[in-house]
């Protein structure tokens, strides 16, 4: 009985490896004839990406504040938008580009601290590097904030506002060309710490020059007075944080809502459209 079965398990045994003889033998036969050669004639074909991984494109946070990444490194459909200005330019840029992503927009911060865009005695100004800025980045739009440019006795003087107009037609000339759509903002009125009795009067003054520039030189302007400050009494908070926690720099959580609601404009007026019309 055990010599019977001891031979059943042989010839199970060689029947198995038979098949798989048989089956090695048929495979070496009809390779296919596309097959790639070895050796030194082998041609190395580059690795086939991994569907399963996700591309990651910068984010916010992955590059300095002042750099823009081209659009080949971005999600297509990206806003590109390069914010200049003075410290309410750099203030406001910087909670757009950290709230970015909510317009599928990429922002680069580069707005100067305390300053003009007439040189001051060093030669230094806030326009000091926009050329350089956009023939850099070449961004799809150029936001200018010039927040604090009311600022000063003489703003409602004649020779001082055909000073600055003649200055902001000069500057906006020079970028037209690398710029994208320039986008000029009317800028709100600042908080009580910063007004004396003619501070209303001087912020009305400066936007009327900010719009003969922008009107003659076909540039859009976006109402961030009217959005900030409906009338002369500003919105203090959102969301329950201090809208410009000094009153006059965008800054904190209380920022994030002015910062979407600019770059949902600046979409708008990238797309062809004219700022704060009706979505």
């Amino acid at each position: 009985m055990r010599s019977t079965r001891a031979r059943l398990l042989l010839v199970i045994v060689s029947a198995v490896v038979a098949v798989a003889v048989i089956a090695r033998a048929w495979a070496t036969r009809h390779r296919p004839s596309s097959a790639l050669p070895s050796g030194p004639a082998a041609v190395a074909l580059p690795a086939l990406p991994d569907a399963t991984v996700e591309k990651k494109y910068p984010q916010w946070d992955s590059v300095p504040n002042e750099a823009l990444p081209p659009a080949s490194e971005l999600a297509p459909g990206t806003l590109r938008v390069l914010v200049v200005g003075d410290s309410v330019a750099k203030f406001l840029g910087n909670s757009m580009r950290f709230r970015q992503a909510t317009a599928q927009a990429f922002v680069a911060q580069r707005g100067v601290g305390t300053c003009s865009i007439h040189p001051a005695a060093d030669g230094s100004s806030c326009a000091s590097d926009w050329v350089t800025d956009v023939t850099t980045l070449h961004p799809d739009v150029t936001f200018v904030i010039l927040g604090g440019g009311f600022l000063g006795p003489r703003t409602c003087q004649t020779d001082w506002r055909k000073s600055y107009n003649e200055r902001l037609t000069l500057l906006l000339r020079s970028i037209q060309g690398d710029a994208g759509r320039i986008v000029l903002a009317l800028v709100p009125y600042p908080g009580e710490r910063w007004r004396v009795w003619n501070t209303i009067a001087l912020v009305r003054c400066f936007n009327d020059e900010l719009t003969k520039v922008a009107k003659a030189e076909g540039v859009e302007t976006l109402d961030l007075i009217d959005h900030v400050c409906p009338t002369t009494d500003c919105i203090q908070t959102s969301n329950g944080w201090p809208v410009r926690n000094d009153g006059l720099h965008f800054d904190g959580p209380g920022s994030f809502e002015t910062a979407d609601w600019t770059l949902g404009e600046l979409r708008r007026i990238a797309r062809g459209g004219d700022a704060g019309a009706p979505k």
